[in-house]
């Protein structure tokens, strides 16, 4: 499969090393345990769409919650014959975007097959800051690159690991809690179960960094009448929200205030 050939001839893009990867007869991709120790697991071939390749992790799985918590990852494939080996590492980025699943599953029968009866337990993730390698049977280097971000891909809001971020994200929950459901008019209703769904989302990353953190206030909380409306707005929160990182407490503040969402709506709509 890895021949000195194809290793000199493969093309520097996505499509190329997704082919090489369905190629392979076993791809294993390594993670950061969530005993902090490493840990490698063999994980289906991806789907490439608009140079990002995607893979797919059930939510109750501990590849999942290991890529929550630190998303920095490794894929590996080896040719027993030639002794050459190919490695990619990224940051793993999920998305809820239902179309990515729908496609994943619509290619992959292995994974239709898993899944038949629970496709809802799937989150699609790609991986971001991708770099690629190529070792010979010694371990040595032979070929590098890397590949570029796939254009216009959402990876929806992160938090920073940052102390004045999980303060502030506390007291931000506390108040919500204190708010309680009070009646509100339908435009009120709507922009308040966005912020609802875009504070879910926050404070899962926000509960992945610090696994002690109280999120209760949240929960007790927010009121949505089903689980797949809440993971419907939290979808919709991540869309409206793009990939925008949070670095200071008053980006916290500045996203989740409704004028911010009031205008992100707005502009969405255009």
């Amino acid at each position: 499969m890895l021949s000195e050939q194809m290793i000199r001839e493969l093309k520097e893009e996505a499509g190329a090393v997704a082919a090489l990867l369905t190629e392979a007869p076993v791809l294993m991709i390594g993670t950061r345990g969530l005993d902090k120790q490493p840990a490698v697991r063999p994980i289906l071939p991806p789907l490439e769409q608009g140079g990002a390749l995607w893979f797919a992790a059930a939510k109750n799985t501990r590849l999942y919650a290991e890529l929550s918590l630190a998303p920095a990852c490794q894929l590996c494939v080896q040719d027993p014959e030639s002794g050459y080996s190919f490695r990619l590492s990224g940051k793993a980025s999920f998305s809820e975007e239902p179309e990515i699943l729908d496609r994943c599953l619509a290619e992959s029968p292995r994974l239709r097959e898993l899944y038949a009866q629970e496709p809802a337990l799937l989150l699609p993730f790609c991986l971001t800051g991708m770099h690629a390698e190529f070792d010979d049977a010694a371990g040595f280097p032979v070929r590098s690159f890397l590949l570029p971000d796939a254009d216009g891909l959402l990876t929806g809001p992160v938090l920073l690991k940052k102390t004045e971020l999980r303060d502030r994200l506390l007291r931000i929950l506390e108040e919500r809690e204190a708010e309680g459901d009070p009646p509100l008019n339908e435009e009120e209703r709507e922009l308040r179960r966005l912020r609802d769904g875009l504070l879910l989302v926050l404070a899962e990353q926000a509960k992945a960094f610090w696994p002690r953190m109280n999120v209760q206030p949240l929960e007790r909380a927010v009121r949505f009448e089903t689980y797949d409306e809440r993971e419907e707005y939290m979808r919709r929160a991540k869309k409206l929200a793009g990939s925008v990182t949070l670095v200071k407490p008053e980006d916290l503040t500045h996203w989740l205030a409704p004028d911010t969402l009031r205008e992100l709506l707005a502009a969405a709509e255009k």
